[in-house]
């Protein structure tokens, strides 16, 4: 009988590793491969630009679901809800083929922006759903459904005579939104809106949406702080530097993922070993790529790109140092939805944002704004709102005392790594 457990244990475990394979190489290269494929820095960087923005949309179109998922039907165990969510996602799902019938008429970045956000919200809410019923296996796929369809259109790209579209990329995009919108029909009784349902998971959600409106800004929003105060060349520059060196941020997706229960259900002294040894794998593997980056650059970019990331190392670092921060900020995050502090952690965000944006501000009235004073501001407010999130949840009884210590000595290793 343990036998047959174990071998079933083994399957489960072995099926999981495939998908997470899939899902998170289609994360890695499919950007990469794009940017190989289109060989321009200025076109690649305005997918990237465009991307970025959608990421900040993201907010707004998810309205903190997928934050909710989770805690209905894992944490406060409401069955009712599981019908509720596939229903929501339904319509999603049209609402994405009526933004995508406007972009028809008015081909606008902003509007391909939305497109892409309310795609990557499907996409985040169905992961979420089939991890939170413990099929985490299709789970990641879901997540990464994007980035998997990004590296099918990039082929189908490279073995035709077509050159690079948006208008290609979302219709090839649409595709896979309609079998979400086929998949959530099948799941629901009925198309009724619930408006209590509705109440009752947005009285949850919207402080969620508010701390990650916050969250994104400061994490994810460079490529679209870039595109709007220096050029789609900076853009690009930030992006294949970031693509090489995200790596990283796979082993912590598949952490975050293995582990994704137990980061709601476990105690705070687990969580502390878990999230230490991780930032400690990510800090080792990040300067070891940035040491080598003449040869990762080599060996998955063509000349032309790899020759932006080799002169460029003092960004490379900064990003490296960034990617840290947002690992650290995506553990913050998981314990803050979990304890219901997205409210507090917000308005402590918001005032470091405004008081290190008037300080810049102020610095750079009569000075040249670049490609690394702009990262250096980002990074700055990074790791004040990390410290800051620390210190909200060390007030709450919640100790991360390895994490903390792993945090600041990776500071130090960066600061004299940079004034080597």
């Amino acid at each position: 009988m343990k036998d047959k457990l174990y071998k079933l244990l083994d399957y489960k475990y072995l099926i999981f590793l495939l998908c997470f394979l899939i899902a998170k190489v289609s994360v890695f290269f499919g950007p990469i491969i794009l940017s190989n494929t289109i060989n321009d820095i200025n076109i690649y960087g305005n997918f990237e630009f465009i991307l970025g923005t959608a990421m900040i949309f993201i907010n707004f179109t998810n309205i903190g679901f997928s934050g909710a998922i989770p805690y209905f039907l894992i944490k406060k165990k409401e069955v009712k809800f599981s019908s509720f969510f596939y229903k929501h996602l339904f319509y999603l799902s049209v609402i994405s083929v009526f933004f995508y019938s406007v972009n028809l008429f008015f081909d606008n970045d902003y509007l391909i922006a939305i497109f892409i956000a309310i795609t990557l919200t499907m996409y985040l809410q169905l992961g979420t759903r089939f991890k939170t019923d413990g099929n985490s296996s299709i789970g990641v796929l879901a997540d990464s459904l994007f980035y998997i369809g990004l590296v099918l259109f990039s082929i189908l790209l490279f073995f035709t005579d077509f050159s690079f579209d948006f208008s290609y990329l979302i219709s090839f995009t649409l595709l896979i939104n309609f079998f979400i919108l086929f998949y959530s029909f099948k799941k629901i009784d009925n198309l009724n809106l619930r408006i209590n349902e509705y109440k009752k998971v947005l009285n949850f959600s919207l402080k969620l949406i508010i701390f990650s409106v916050s969250i994104v800004f400061i994490y994810t929003s460079q490529r679209f702080l870039i595109g709007s105060f220096l050029s789609n060349e900076d853009v690009g520059i930030y992006s294949v530097i970031f693509r090489m060196s995200a790596v990283v941020i796979i082993f912590h997706q598949l952490i975050s993922t293995a582990f994704f229960k137990n980061i709601y259900e476990a105690g705070y002294r687990k969580l502390d070993l878990l999230f230490s040894t991780t930032l400690i794998i990510v800090l080792f593997t990040s300067l070891l790529i940035w040491n080598y980056s003449a040869f990762f650059s080599e060996l998955i970019f063509n000349s032309n790109i790899s020759n932006i990331i080799i002169n460029n190392k003092e960004i490379h670092l900064i990003i490296i140092f960034q990617i840290l921060l947002w690992v650290i900020s995506a553990q913050n995050e998981n314990i803050i939805n979990r304890e219901n502090l997205s409210l507090k952690a917000f308005n402590r965000s918001f005032l470091i944002v405004i008081f290190i944006s008037l300080f810049y501000s102020l610095f750079f009235w009569n000075n040249d704004l670049n490609l690394t004073s702009l990262l250096i501001y980002i990074t700055l407010v990074m790791s004040l709102v990390n410290f800051s999130n620390y210190q909200l949840l060390y007030s709450h009884k919640i100790k991360l005392n390895n994490t903390i210590i792993v945090n600041i000595s990776s500071i130090i290793i960066m600061l004299i790594i940079i004034n080597q």
